[in-house]
């Protein structure tokens, strides 16, 4: 918070006309009127202090304030609720008086909690919660009075389902700008996902956990990217806070389920993460990064955005511990925690890595590639213990799995494989793209130590190596299996991919922590626990 302190008129001046500037009226007649008790009146320069103050008393509306507390009270007490809201814009003086005005909280019938409020004006509340399109303007009144009185308590502001604008996300930030450590957007409906990301994180420089999810939008939503916004990416501007606080980011601009074109200000996302060597948790939405095309030879060799998001995650965040990129639309089965105090034990202390990795799509025709995850599984797949995979059925690739098992996962203790798409076709087994270190390295070292996986690796050159096989495979290479489940519902392929009973107990012999085994289809379901 910058103070200032002048000791002459030019400071006063000065000082005035820079709280002006950044409308924090409140602050600026609180100069002005101290400069009229300091500077004698006597001065030749006293004439402009005095006129400053009377410019902005017009400009603030405080001349309302000389009215007696009965009359405007008398007046408010006629108009509605609707009406009482409308006027609390007319000026700040209005807006304290409405808003501090008892009757004013009864006409809402309990929407919100007078309490909490309550503690919020007078400055030991510290967060601010909003909920419903009915409260959009009321919103934007009560972060303008926080604007006006300097509140500098609130840590914490949360917005759900409002169609603001611009203006009331700014009025949120310099509500609370050097001490706020959490933002939510949620069901905010914005133009710009650009000026959100870097306007409004860059002037927080204590801010750890960024929320903004716009949501899906249907036929009767305002358009969250207009038609008209420019097709090039949005630079990254020049703003003092180079490296950012965040530690969780949660990001998902609602790409409308009818909609066939591309998102284009997502793709300075991975430029964005650059600066956020702290985050320990992110999550985006899945639809916003991958594009949105038929898969064509042509473009296979073309870098997607989702590997580059991976490369940039792997690259740039050392203190990543959680990876989701998953829709939010898209029902995700519960993973539930198993691990308990005596099952990390055997785990390295050290280990700072990715501990969970989640990720989930159900677009039709899009591209992207389970290569475009080789990245994260590269760098850290010493230290994963929960992998999530939600693939439509042509991206269940089984050699992904052998790809896995090369790498070697010793701490993995879960491992989730979801393939529930309708697509009749073939998968896309040609489009995987290998590391070229994989091909290089499968010679006698591992011949040596793990002759399973050479076996396994020969069946690279195959049209379609078995999906039990690749199981067995990677059961090898994870001695701390503990949790593993495979859903396939495709009711045009529902024997896709099988679990023979060979592998089975193959796999209960590899793995001697395995809690449970369950494989659930359309035709049978088995689950097995240890």
């Amino acid at each position: 918070m910058i103070k200032l302190k002048p000791i002459d008129v030019d400071g006063y001046l000065l000082a005035g006309q820079f709280y002006e500037k950044r409308n924090r009226l409140s602050a600026a007649r609180a100069i002005y009127a101290e400069s009229l008790l300091k500077v004698p009146s006597t001065d030749p320069r006293y004439g402009e202090l005095d006129l400053a103050l009377k410019k902005l008393d017009m400009r603030w509306g405080s001349f309302v304030s000389l009215f007696p507390y009965g009359v405007p009270e008398i007046i408010f007490r006629y108009l509605t609720c609707d009406d009482l809201i409308e006027c609390a814009g007319v000026c700040p003086v209005w807006n304290h008086f409405i808003l501090h005005w008892p009757e004013f909280w009864d006409l809402l019938g309990g929407d919100i909690e007078r309490t909490a409020v309550d503690s919020l004006f007078r400055g030991e509340g510290d967060q601010f919660y909003m909920l419903g399109e009915a409260n959009n303007v009321l919103a934007s009144h009560m972060l303008g009075y926080l604007v006006a009185a300097g509140a500098r308590n609130i840590k914490s502001i949360e917005l759900e389902d409002m169609l603001l604008k611009e203006k009331d996300i700014d009025l949120a930030v310099k509500s609370c700008t050097s001490a706020v450590e959490q933002l939510t957007f949620k069901e905010i409906h914005l133009g710009d996902p650009a000026h959100v990301l870097l306007e409004v994180v860059g002037q927080c420089p204590q801010l750890k956990h960024f929320t903004y999810c716009v949501g899906i939008r249907g036929f009767d939503r305002e358009q969250t990217f207009p038609t008209a916004y420019p097709a090039k990416d949005p630079l990254l501007k020049h703003i003092p806070h180079d490296v950012y606080m965040l530690t969780t980011l949660d990001l998902s601009m609602g790409r409308s389920l009818t909609e066939r074109v591309q998102l284009q200000p997502l793709s300075l996302l991975p430029r964005f993460i650059k600066r956020c060597p702290h985050l320990e948790r992110l999550t985006v939405d899945s639809d916003d990064i991958i594009s949105h095309v038929k898969p064509k030879r042509s473009s296979i060799k073309r870098s997607s955005r989702m590997k580059d998001l991976m490369s940039t995650v792997a690259k740039y965040c050392p203190r990543l511990r959680d990876l989701v990129s998953a829709h939010p639309a898209w029902r995700m089965p519960h993973i539930e925690e198993h691990l308990q105090e005596d099952d990390m034990a055997d785990t390295d202390a050290e280990t700072t890595g990715l501990q969970r990795f989640v990720f989930s799509y159900y677009m039709e025709n899009t591209l992207i590639w389970a290569s475009d995850l080789v990245p994260v599984i590269k760098k850290h797949h010493k230290t994963l213990s929960v992998l999530y995979l939600h693939f439509d059925n042509k991206l269940l690739d089984t050699r992904f799995l052998l790809l896995l098992a090369h790498y070697g996962m010793p701490q993995l203790r879960e491992l989730y494989l979801y393939s529930e798409g309708t697509r009749r076709e073939p998968i896309y087994i040609q489009y995987f793209i290998y590391p070229k270190e994989m091909v290089l390295s499968l010679g006698g070292a591992l011949r040596a130590k793990n002759p399973l996986l050479s076996q396994a690796i020969g069946t690279l050159r195959c049209k379609k190596p078995s999906f039990s096989q690749a199981i067995v495979t990677l059961a090898s290479r994870c001695p701390l299996f503990r949790i593993f489940h495979l859903v396939q519902k495709n009711k045009y392929r529902p024997n896709l991919y099988e679990i023979n009973y060979q592998a089975m107990s193959s796999i209960l012999l590899d793995c001697p922590f395995l809690k449970q085994l369950k494989n659930e289809s359309h035709s049978r379901t088995f689950d097995v626990r240890g």
